[in-house]
This record gives C-alpha cells, structure tokens and sequence, in this order.
C-alpha cells in the first residue's frame, strides 16, 4: 500500500499541470454527457453527475488503468431505463430508487467478479455479437430521444411499439423544441469538419450548450406560455429544461431494496453486472492503444474500481460506471499522463454542480436528448453493417441476428442469442464439441520460442484456454509462435485478439509469429477474418480477391513489386495530416517501384478513428513519393470546397497568375515565402493538370490520394502518371535556391506596400 502511495505521490508531482488541464478539458465534455445519459435513463440529471464525480475522485485511486476516465455509458441506458420502467410499475420516482438498488448490488458483484480473474473474460465474446449488442443500444436511444428531442413525452413499451409511434410523433411535435434537438445535431455533426482553430479548440458538446442556453432565453423556457402556429396551439416552459434539487444534500437518493425478492430485480442485476464489466474490458483494452507511452491496463483491478464505484455511486442515487471510451480518448488528447488527471475530472465536475447549478438548469432537455440521439447513430450507423460485411457475411449475420434479438427481447437473451447463433456457424463449419470451450494444443519449447500446435477448431469459446496456455509458457526471454496447420477453424474473434497480443508483446520487446494459415480459407479480404478449411457460399465473402489478381497484373506490366501482406513498420505513414488525428491501422497490398529521382510506395491504408464500438475505419488507397531531394516545405494541398474556405480556418495561399487552381486548391504552409517558391509556374500547371488530388509534403516525402476509397487501376495509373511528372519538376527545376526565395519575399513585401 505504501509503494502504491509512494507511487502515485510521484506521478502527482510529475504531471500534476498536464492531468489538471485534461481533467479540466474532459469535464467540459463529460458535463452535459452525464445529464443526457441520466434523462436517457430515466434518472434524475444529477445521477449522472454523482457517477462521474464519485467515478473521477473514489474510482480514479484504486483503478487499474493509467488514462481513462470513468462515468456513466450511453451502453446502459437501456437497462437503467428498463429497471426504472419495469420495476416502477408506472412509477418513476419508485422505480428509481428499485434502479438504484440494484446497480448498488452489481457494483459489488463486479468487485466480487474482479477476484475470480474477470479480466480474462474482455477475450471470451465475440466481436459481432458485442458490436451487434451496441449497435441495438444505439437505435433503443435514437428512438427513445427522438420523442424528447421534438418535445414530447417518450412512451413506454416495448421498443418495437415506440418505433410504431415515431410517424404519429413527427405530426404532433413542438417546432421550437425541434429547432434546438435539429441545432443540436449539426453542431454535432459539422463542429468536427471545421478546421478554424478558435471553434476547433472548443469540444462539440460545449458548443451545444453555448448555443442551447441562449435559444433558452430566447423563446423564453423558463416561463409556460403558448405559441401558435397555422391555428396549431404548442407549449413551452421550464418541464423542458434540466431540474436539479435545490440543495446538494437533496441530490442523494437512497436505494430501496424491497424489489431483491423479484425476478426482474435480478435481471437487471446480472444485466447491470455483465455489460459494466464487459464495457470496462473492452474500453481499457482499447485506450491501452492509445496511452503514449503504451502501458498496459490491469483489467482485474480496473473491473474492482468500476464496481466499487458504482456501489458507491448507487448507494447515492447515481448510475453505474465504465471506463468510458470517448471520455477516455479525449483525456489522452488533451495530453494526460495518470490517473489524477480523472481524480480532476471528478472534481471539476463537482465545482460545476455546486457553482453551476443555475446555468445548468438552463439546459434545454430537446439538447441533451440530440447529444444522446447522436450518440446512438454512432452505434448503430450503417458504416458498421458495412464494417461486419467486409469482415465476411458470417460476422454480418451474427451482428444482425444480435441486433434484432435485442430489440425483439432484451440485452441479456439478445447477446445470449448471438453467441448461440456464433456458435451453430462454427459447428457448420467443422468445429466439434469437444473443442467448444477447451483448445486441444500441443506446446514445445526450442530456442527460447515456445511453439504452440492447436488441434481442432480455435474459435472465440475455447480463446481463453489457448490463452491460458501462452501465458503458462511465456517466460521473460521467450517469445511466441502458433502453428494452426492442424486447426481446422479460426474464428475472427481469435484472429482479433492474436493481433492485440501481439501488439502487447512488441510493448515488451517480444515477438508473436502466427503459422500454418496456407491450408483455410480466409471469409473475406479483411485481415482479421475468420479462415476454415471448408467454404459454404451462403456464409463465406468473396474467396478470390479479383482486385488483388488486378494489382498483380498491373505490376507485373508497370515493373512494380506487388507486395500483399500488410507492414510492421507504420511510423512513416503517421508523419501527415490524414493520420494526425487517427491510428493507422494497416499498410497492404503495397505497389512499390522507381521512378528516375524517387522512389513510390502506392498502398491500401486503413486508419481508424475512436476505438471498439466507437470506431470509425476508413481506408484510402495513397501514394508515397521519397525523392532524393532534401529541404522541400512542408505544407498540405487540398481540394477547395466553398463550405470549407469560409470555416477552415487556413490561411489559404493564392496566386493571381493561377486563379484557377486558386479557385479549385487550398493551399496550406506554415512557411509561405518557401511553398510561393516551391509553387512554380510548371509546378502549378501540373497540378491544375491533375486536379482533385490531395497532397501533403512532411518536408521528407509526400502522399499523394484521392478521398474516394480504394482506387481502380485507372485511378492508380493517374496517380503514377502525375508521379512521374512531379518527380521531373522537382529535381530538375532549380527554383528553391536561396535568390528564388529571396525574390518572392521581396514580391511579398511590395504587395503589401
């Protein structure tokens, strides 16, 4: 205990400045998140608050991660909704105080769960079935909010009879209240896009509430009254803003545990316990990835912490806890360095509920239920269909079947539903049952490489043994290689978490080798898919990559090697704006060669933004051009749109003599006298020749990419073409000499004179 406390004194003083300005920042964001989750729920807006707090300042000291920040997830509220309604019988304040109750007993389930080496389980379920599960979540919310957001009641019932009443909705709804949710939404929506650094610097949800509060006053909220519109009567008052008590002590509500003899009180328990718990996992795991300095959460003491606080946070009136994934990503932008950093989280948030109170109450609810509303499309946005489908029609068909099963039943019968149904697609596809949930492996030793032969079938069921036995054998100087030659079925569950183990062991400086994959057959071009020795048509993606036959070709005509497997190495294609804020993902399907000054590197890139069931992937097929020549300026060459120039915020660089690629490119540099210099008359005659294409110089290489996804050889032929030419220009133009640069200057100045 005392190392411990020895240990965090030191890091307290160490990066006390930089964890106060993230905790700061992330409270800013996490504000009006919690209110929106606590209405969401069914719960009074400061329950939200209370988990945040007791999250950031009790949790924050005995949690087992470095930088995520832990408070209420829009993932349970649709079990808090459900207790609140289910056990309230119709009454809210009732069926609160049940809610309340049983989050208190799945908070110490959680922490009874931690000692059983719970963390182990963030490997067991499958990805489709969580992203499924997510995806159900994020449409219950949608369709919940929607109500809210147009001014009215959200009706009870099932979701499927809610969604019957949406078209009903939209006729009887109040304008003005449908203005602010509409606002709301765009803010969401474009406030990321905008590249001007004064709105940049402020989060979208931040934003929400300067542009709310004001719409507030000016329909006038805090007063009922009537509006009309075309003879039609609407009313507006203060039941459509935040209320909280008047006093702090009136913000604590005790749980009543007269429900524990009920069903649907252990229902919501267990319900409560297995998706807090599952979201802590995947949400630690997944901000390990994003730490800087790459350290490794402890999960069993991380799902202690979430649990204990949620006791804590439920025992006062306040919803469960998560390590939160996007709290948690804003918290490492915003450069934190320890777990003080949500200690300051939590008490920014608690200086806010004090001081605050009066400003907080003039928070239109129609916002928090967009913020939600937006939330929710994150979840369940058709990009994530589309996701599982490019994994293969199998992944496809358990994320939809969980999802339906969701909305048609509940959470826990839905996600029980998906793995049954992941399960039935193995057993179709040769896996026997015996292999289920034991791996059968044969493990030797050899030159300080412990090899691993699984026999059978390795699917998501029996991971956690295959694990086991790569723990048991990975000893300080060894590293790790599996061969599946006599697996018949490797699921994309284990592919997935091979790859994180195998991220983990290069943090430690070791080495995962995966062999033996010549005899499956891969469920789709995705690198992580499934692979089986049996293909069945209705299940399986495409088998043959026409596109990668295409590429081969088109290299072995143009001179250029073809290489498919992805790269190890990522570093050099994380030096551009495209990757400045996302993780590039994978390189493959590379298509390398050289030109007569340069080399190129023509490649499939995937980078991701968020992280699990928040991620966003996105791949672009991008040119690298190195040329020999050093001390180019760096500086970014994008596509002009009208919407952009008004708000970006660059500083666009124009030339008269060019009005033309004035009007079509932005043209951005920290430096303008050097990019003027380097912009030469046949520079710019190339590129309003190649118009459309973005390019961005790091000062040592450029990329050169279209934004259309992944390009046809028509389209790569086009990049190489300009490749070539641009690679003429500039090595054999002499016109970033010293009296080049010295005669735009001096044009600079008499322009301004």
């Amino acid at each position: 205990m005392s190392r411990q406390l020895e240990h965090d004194t030191n890091s307290f003083k160490k990066n006390w400045k930089k964890d106060l300005i993230a905790g700061f920042s992330v409270s800013l964001i996490a504000l009006p998140l919690c209110l929106g989750i606590s209405i969401a729920s069914g719960f009074p807006p400061v329950a939200g608050l209370i988990t945040a707090i007791v999250g950031g300042m009790l949790a924050s000291r005995i949690s087992g991660s470095f930088v995520t920040i832990s408070g209420p997830a829009a993932g349970l509220i649709v079990i808090s909704l459900s207790a609140v309604e289910t056990m309230g019988g119709g009454d809210a304040i009732a069926g609160y105080r049940y809610a309340i109750a049983a989050i208190f007993i799945a908070g110490i389930f959680s922490v009874l769960l931690s000692f059983l080496k719970v963390g182990k389980l963030g490997d067991f379920f499958p990805t489709a079935v969580v992203h499924g599960m997510m995806a159900a979540i994020g449409i219950i919310i949608i369709v919940k909010q929607s109500f809210v957001a147009m001014g009215l009641v959200s009706p009870k019932g099932s979701i499927l009879h809610v969604m019957a009443l949406l078209p009903d909705a939209l006729i009887h709804m109040n304008p003005i209240i449908f203005l602010i949710g509409l606002i709301t939404i765009l803010i969401l929506v474009f406030q990321p896009k905008i590249k001007y650094k004064p709105i940049k610097i402020i989060p979208a949800p931040v934003w929400v509430l300067l542009v709310a509060i004001p719409f507030a006053h000016f329909f006038n909220l805090f007063e009922a009254h009537e509006y009309s519109i075309r003879s039609l009567h609407y009313s507006l008052g203060p039941q459509l803003l935040v209320d909280l008590p008047d006093k702090l002590a009136e913000s604590i509500v005790l749980p009543d545990f007269s429900k524990m003899g009920e069903t649907q009180f252990w229902i919501s328990v267990i319900s409560f316990t297995l998706v807090m718990s599952m979201e802590t996992l995947i949400s630690a795991k997944a901000v390990d990835q994003l730490d800087p300095q790459k350290r490794k959460s402890n999960l069993d003491k991380d799902v202690r912490a979430m649990g204990a606080g949620t006791a804590v946070a439920g025992f006062l009136g306040g919803l469960p806890m998560i390590s939160e994934i996007v709290r948690s990503s804003a918290n490492v932008n915003y450069g934190a360095r320890s777990q003080w950093a949500n200690f300051f989280h939590g008490g920014c948030l608690l200086l806010f509920m004090v001081v605050l109170s009066p400003l907080i109450e003039q928070i239109p609810l129609a916002a928090l239920a967009a913020l939600e509303i937006y939330t929710g499309f994150k979840l369940a946005a058709p990009k994530n269909f589309r996701h599982s489908l490019e994994i293969g029609k199998a992944q496809l068909a358990i994320f939809t079947i969980t999802l339906i099963a969701v909305l048609v039943t509940d959470l826990l019968v839905g996600v029980v539903i998906g793995m049954l149904f992941k399960l039935i697609i193995h057993m179709v596809y040769g896996a026997k049952l015996r292999d289920l949930f034991k791996i059968r492996a044969e493990v030797s030793s050899q030159n300080k490489t412990v090899k691993i032969k699984p026999k059978g079938s390795s699917i998501f069921s029996n991971y956690l043994s295959l694990k086991k036995i790569i723990d048991d054998n990975l000893n300080e100087n060894e590293d790790i290689m599996i061969d599946f030659v006599d697996v018949e079925i490797v699921d994309h569950t284990v592919m997935q978490n091979l790859e994180n183990l195998e991220n983990d062991l290069k943090r430690r400086n070791k080495y995962l080798a995966v062999l033996g994959m010549h005899n499956l057959h891969p469920a789709s071009n995705h690198p992580l898919a499934a692979r089986t020795t049996k293909t069945f048509s209705f299940l399986k993606g495409q088998q043959k990559s026409s596109r990668m036959d295409r590429l081969i070709s088109y290299a072995e005509k143009n001179e250029l090697e073809f290489t498919p497997q992805q790269i190890k190495r990522l570093d050099s294609w994380k030096a551009f704006d495209f990757a400045t804020s996302t993780r590039v993902n994978s390189v493959k399907n590379r298509l390398t060669g050289f030109l007569e000054h340069s080399r190129i590197n023509i490649a499939d890139v995937e980078f991701i933004e968020g992280a699990q069931t928040t991620e966003q992937r996105h791949r672009l097929t991008i040119m690298k051009i190195k040329p020999e020549k050093r001390g180019i300026v760096p500086f970014t060459l994008e596509k002009d749109k009208i919407f952009d120039k008004v708000i970006s915020g660059w500083k666009d660089i124009n030339f008269e003599s060019h009005p033309e690629f004035s009007k079509f490119y932005y043209l951005k540099s920290e430096n303008e006298i050097d990019t003027r210099a380097f912009f030469t008359e046949n520079m710019l005659n190339l590129f309003e020749k190649y118009q459309g294409l973005h390019i961005e110089s790091s000062g040592k290489d450029f990329t050169v990419y279209l934004k259309d996804g992944l390009l046809d050889l028509a389209q790569i032929s086009m990049l190489r073409s300009f490749a070539e030419e641009f690679d003429k220009l500039i090595h054999t133009e002499d016109d970033l000499t010293t009296e080049n640069v010295l005669a735009v200057a001096n044009h600079l100045d008499e322009s301004k004179e």
